[in-house]
């Protein structure tokens, strides 16, 4: 799921503006398989019931369940997770079913304050969630009815929060929940994030402009809310309203979060690891007593930026050094994969990044141990799984550097170990493994591996000319653009059919934006072109990571006058974006002739962007045919979609629908 909304972005630029390891980072109606009243009982499920139905606080509660799995039936124990809602935070416990003559029970004590729970069976891969749909149960009142504050709660895991717990996006249901709590209006000591969020829903924004034109007035506002308000009154393009919350946060608390708004451009104008240094100790200056704790995160997520610019400067025993200084567990063996992997893509200084990247995979297994990092919001299940997701990472920089040292079996097994991990989605990957596997396994069995990449489409360039060279090297007959066009033929087919299904026909919102050189790019220029749009912004890892196949995906139509790529920047923090723009593509290699500049944000607000990247196709008559988010960490897969997408749209402009 990506679900990011406008504050994610603002917070994101506050406390994580760092370097990103860019490669890794790599965004229906409701069938009834439960019952559940109109007045929002408890729910029953037909292989998971509790007991007592009516629960309350302080109880003992037997959970009884019928498997379904075969593996499962024959178990004596199936491992679970139940996941409590106390107040605003989420406690998470382990569980064990355990058989007996009919079925299979757990018990647990639903503690003091609790207002839901919800129950995930089994772990890893093989997981009993309802079919995405969740085991969540009410805890009841005295009267048998469940306790209010339960129904805003449910309402959020089912708009999206509940992902973790096996619950996905449902909202009908979280309209429901919403309309129940809310059904006598917002509560009126309802706080900031609760008004904000009921605003945003409801979609009342002159509601929402209007609380936050009175905001100064209200007691309690926290120095973090003012800093949201006026992102958002700016954000929905009020902006008398986020001149005056800007001026009155800054008054109200000097020392806010604010400040590093005015820190970041000065911090990102200095070039080399020690003027950026320089930047952030003239910022700890300022800090009277104790850092609070905004102040903190800053501090430490800067230390990251820096000590990865030591790490692409060569010097790694500084970088370590920074790293050891203000990172600890899992984040410093995060610290440790991103400074190996800055050698790793340049080749260089791989001796001593293999012994760091090593120590991440050391932290790691030492964790797997000894969990002493655990959010009280995660099962231990969820925890490892984590854990195991980061061991795939850092797992495949570690075989990568070894690989460039020449120690091929060495490496190999780390490289299988994060293939077992993240499976065969990510042509980067699978271009590591591929690379290993030809020196370890030999050529047939590197060219089978080389064959299903492709018929999955998650191959890269070079993965196509390693196979090209191993197919020609067996002496078959059949030339190998022929070979390759068998291969990928089934793919495209079954993609097209796919993608038709998902065609959308919206009229584009009207816009008019400059382009780096200060021409107009509008909606009415690019008529009777198929426009690929691509919302971004320097600081957008993902984004970024994108940005070869999107290269791939323009140079194919290079010599198209009737197809444009238009890469629009936006959500940017600098003060000179048109600037920060061109630094930012100076040594890269990718170039996009296109680019305009969001200044204002509102090209991407007529949209309706959430997150980025998110890329629209649109039709030669300015319609959108199709809207995609996020990137798959995926090459060839991302320049095949977006080859289909601009097929299709053109083939809709010639429609009168």
């Amino acid at each position: 799921m990506l679900w990011l909304n406008g504050f994610f972005f603002f917070t994101l630029f506050l406390i994580t503006h760092n370097l990103i390891d860019m490669r890794k980072i790599c965004m229906a109606i409701f069938f009834l398989s439960y019952s559940i009243s109109l007045i929002a009982q408890q729910a029953s499920y037909s292989r998971l019931q509790v007991q007592p139905e009516a629960p309350q606080a302080e109880q003992s509660v037997e959970l009884i369940y019928q498997p379904e799995l075969t593996e499962w039936k024959k178990a004596g124990n199936i491992p679970a997770s139940v996941y409590i809602a106390i107040g605003n935070r989420i406690e998470a416990k382990d569980l064990s079913f355990k058989k007996n003559k009919t079925n299979w029970s757990a018990n647990f004590t639903i503690p003091d304050s609790a207002a839901l729970f919800v129950v995930k069976i089994g772990s890893g891969k093989q997981v009993d969630n309802n079919d995405k749909k969740g085991y969540s149960f009410f805890v009841m009142d005295k009267s048998g009815e469940p306790i209010k504050y339960s129904y805003r709660l449910m309402s959020q895991l089912y708009r999206g929060q509940g992902w973790a717990m096996g619950i996905s996006e449902d909202e009908k249901k979280a309209d429901f929940y919403f309309n129940k709590y809310y059904e006598n209006g917002l509560p009126s000591d309802a706080g900031y994030e609760e008004t904000l969020t009921y605003y945003q829903i409801k979609k009342d924004t002159t509601g929402l402009i209007n609380y936050f034109a009175d905001l100064p007035n209200k007691k309690g506002i926290t120095d973090q809310d003012f800093a949201s308000a006026t992102f958002y009154a700016n954000q929905y393009q009020h902006k008398p309203v986020g001149s005056l919350l800007s001026a009155y946060h800054k008054l109200k608390f000097p020392d806010g979060v604010w400040k590093p708004r005015e820190l970041y451009p000065r911090f990102n104008s200095a070039k080399t690891a020690a003027e950026k240094q320089a930047v952030l100790d003239s910022f700890k200056a300022t800090i009277k007593g104790a850092p609070q704790e905004w102040q903190s995160r800053v501090i430490n997520n800067i230390y990251s930026n820096i000590a990865n610019l030591h790490a692409m400067e060569g010097n790694l025993s500084m970088a370590e050094k920074i790293s050891e200084e203000n990172k600890k567990g899992t984040d410093l063996a995060s610290s440790f994969n991103s400074i190996a992997w800055q050698s790793a893509e340049k080749g260089k200084h791989l001796a001593e990044a293999a012994g760091i990247s090593k120590k991440s995979l050391d932290i790691l297994e030492k964790e797997k141990k000894e969990l002493a990092q655990k959010p009280l919001e995660l099962s231990t299940a969820d925890y490892l799984k984590q854990i195991e997701q980061m061991e795939g990472m850092f797992a495949d920089t570690y075989a990568y550097i070894l690989y460039q040292l020449g120690k091929y079996k060495e490496g190999f097994p780390y490289m299988q170990r994060s293939l077992d991990i993240v499976g065969t989605g990510s042509s980067d990957y699978n271009e590591h493994y591929s690379q290993l596997l030809e020196k370890v396994k030999g050529p047939k069995k590197t060219i089978e591996f080389l064959e299903k990449t492709v018929v999955e489409s998650a191959y890269s360039g070079a993965m196509k000319e390693q196979l090209e060279k191993l197919y020609k090297a067996t002496g078959k007959k059949q030339d190998f653009n022929s070979y390759f066009e068998g291969l990928t033929k089934q793919m495209k087919e079954r993609r097209l059919k796919e993608l038709k299904e998902k065609m959308l026909n919206e009229a584009a919102p009207e816009f008019a934006l400059k382009d780096l050189n200060g021409n107009e790019v509008s909606l009415a220029t690019l008529k009777g072109k198929v426009v690929v749009i691509d919302f971004w912004a320097t600081w957008c890892g993902p984004c970024i990571a994108s940005f070869p196949a999107m290269y791939a995906a323009q140079q194919n139509y290079k010599d198209q006058t009737d197809v444009v790529f238009l890469f629009v920047n936006t959500w940017e923090q600098a003060a000179d974006k048109k600037k920060n723009v061109e630094e930012f593509f100076i040594g890269k290699p990718y170039s996009f002739p296109i680019q305009a500049l969001d200044t204002q944000d509102k090209m991407v607000g007529s949209f309706k962007v959430d997150g980025i990247p998110t890329k629209f196709v649109l039709d030669k008559n300015g319609k959108i045919r199709f809207k995609s988010v996020g990137y798959s960490g995926n090459e060839s897969k991302a320049v095949d979609e977006i080859s289909a997408m601009v097929s299709l749209a053109s083939e809709a402009s010639n429609s009168t629908n």
